[in-house]
């Protein structure tokens, strides 16, 4: 949509900026007892082009031995470039302050920046900019790690570049976020153990790709724990058991929720209509 602006006689066409899109992938990240569980999707689009085998979760150790999870979302040649990065200067860097992987982020997106205009012939950071929402380049990470025993999650946008702490006990980012944290906030209660962690996890990110055609691939599943620190990498074939499961009982228990719901639904509106009637009469 164009808006015209006349400057004597002078008509000057000035279209608006597309809205950028979302991040393409799927990134949930959940705080529960004692761990914290990132889970994602393995679909990367180049054009028309899908590939589902990506790993978009990977384990950073810093050079005091201590570890912290990341996760990429959208551009992946980009996303995938800032996590080298982060790689790199993470065996150079204690993990010694509870934003040391926030911070560590974003050096790494601004090494990425200052990079990207040294390649396109020197252009200002605003060119750049422009560059990235015009080719929807954006790209977006999810950290997550223990600090003095305190879980902290963690999103970093490049076009932002300042990480931000999530103010909740999950977080979602990518084009299926919106759905991710509605579900979560649906079925996700506050200090729930591992096992539930997990099979939220799945159920999430499963159901985002049945909506979401950006969306796809095996699930993934990462968790860094507590009291070690370790991080551990569920295999996939208990991932697919998860999925399985999970799939059958959602599907009986929603058969089960909609009777009741409608039953419910129906009650309400025979009431409702009956207290219309009612007034009615009076008139």
């Amino acid at each position: 949509m164009n808006d015209t602006l006349v400057i004597g006689s002078n008509p000057v066409q000035h279209q608006q900026k597309p809205k950028p899109r979302s991040p393409v992938t799927i990134i949930v990240g959940i705080v529960c007892e004692g761990v914290i569980i990132l889970a994602s999707d393995s679909q990367t689009t180049s054009g028309t082009a899908k590939c589902e085998d990506a790993r978009k979760i990977t384990e950073l150790i810093f050079s005091d031995g201590k570890k912290a999870l990341v996760a990429q979302a959208g551009a992946v040649t980009l996303s995938a470039r800032v996590v080298e990065i982060m790689e790199k200067l993470a065996t150079k860097t204690p993990l010694s302050d509870y934003r040391a992987v926030a911070d560590l982020a974003t050096t790494a997106m601004r090494e990425l920046k200052l990079e990207l205009c040294r390649q396109n012939l020197d252009c200002t950071m605003e060119e750049l900019h422009n560059w990235l929402r015009r080719g929807e380049l954006e790209c977006e990470l999810m950290l997550a790690h223990y600090f003095n025993g305190k879980p902290y999650l963690f999103t970093i946008s490049l076009s932002i570049g300042i990480a931000n702490r999530a103010g909740s006990h999950y977080v979602a980012i990518g084009c299926g976020g919106n759905l991710a944290r509605y579900l979560l906030s649906e079925h996700l209660p506050a200090n729930a153990d591992r096992q539930l962690g997990y099979a939220i996890g799945v159920y999430t990110v499963e159901n985002v790709k049945r909506h979401d055609a950006y969306c796809g691939g095996p699930t993934r599943i990462a968790a860094i724990y507590q009291f070690d620190g370790d991080v551990e990498f569920l295999k996939q074939s208990q991932i697919d058991e998860f999925e399985k499961a999970i799939s059958v009982e959602d599907e009986r228990t929603k058969i089960e929720r909609n009777q009741s719901f409608n039953r419910a639904m129906l009650d309400i509106s025979n009431k409702q209509i009956q207290e219309w009637l009612r007034a009615f009469d009076d008139l």
